[in-house]
């Protein structure tokens, strides 16, 4: 039971990371643009390098969770103490997808401030070169790290529990890490079957009630498997 409770937790972890918003939706404009004022070479080359940007930035954090929470389970302060103190964390994200994740109205408009999404907009808008996409791809995660900490946390310790071999480990890291740029990999995809940011937004904007829920459950799902299965040992 061990074994599946951490993959279930692990899986549910991976499946927050692949429906999170806001990065695919900056992903969404830069590629818009790039696809508006380049050659599709470049807009392609410029697409890729946000997207990984948003790779390394998520591999760095997790990697530095992950090697804390090894020295932490060789000392007293025991991975359980951690998941106690993460619970009231994931319980408050259960409410906070379906109540603020998106704003109201008919847009895909995210919790972010005005200000903040005008600035996302402006620099896809003025991204020229390699660095410029990488860095905005590396910016776009940090609204949403307390939401994505919280995960790598526990992912972490469910990844320590899986397997004492390695390269088990590695494995295992490398799928966690690979599902923040599932949705980038999609809409870049699409982009190549000619769909464009306004059969993208309305795809989200149809969808916008289904995901906020659908996050929320997952939370749900997340905190009822960490306090049956691991805080209640």
């Amino acid at each position: 039971m061990s074994v599946l409770t951490s993959l279930g937790i692990l899986i549910l972890s991976m499946l927050i990371m692949a429906f999170l918003q806001l990065s695919p939706g900056i992903f969404t404009l830069i590629s818009h643009y790039a696809f508006g004022k380049f050659s599709k070479n470049k807009a392609s080359d410029l697409s890729i390098f946000f997207i990984f940007g948003v790779e390394i930035i998520n591999a760095i954090i997790f990697l530095a969770i992950y090697l804390i929470i090894c020295a932490l389970a060789v000392t007293p302060f025991k991975t359980t103490y951690l998941e106690i103190i993460l619970f009231p964390i994931l319980v408050a994200l259960i409410f906070f997808f379906p109540l603020f994740y998106f704003r109201k109205g008919k847009t895909t408009s995210l919790f972010i401030s005005r200000g903040l999404a005008k600035m996302y907009d402006e620099k896809a808008k003025t991204v020229k070169s390699r660095s410029d996409a990488f860095i905005l791809g590396v910016t776009s995660v940090l609204p949403e790290l307390f939401i994505t900490i919280p995960l790598y946390c526990v992912s972490a310790i469910e990844i320590m529990k899986l397997g004492e071999n390695p390269i088990s480990r590695a494995v295992l890291v490398i799928f966690f890490v690979l599902s923040s740029i599932l949705p980038h990999l999609i809409i870049h995809s699409l982009r190549h079957f000619h769909y464009n940011l306004a059969d993208i937004l309305r795809f989200r904007i149809n969808n916008k009630t289904f995901l906020k829920i659908f996050l929320g459950i997952l939370f749900l799902l997340l905190s009822i498997l960490i306090i049956t299965f691991r805080i209640s040992l």
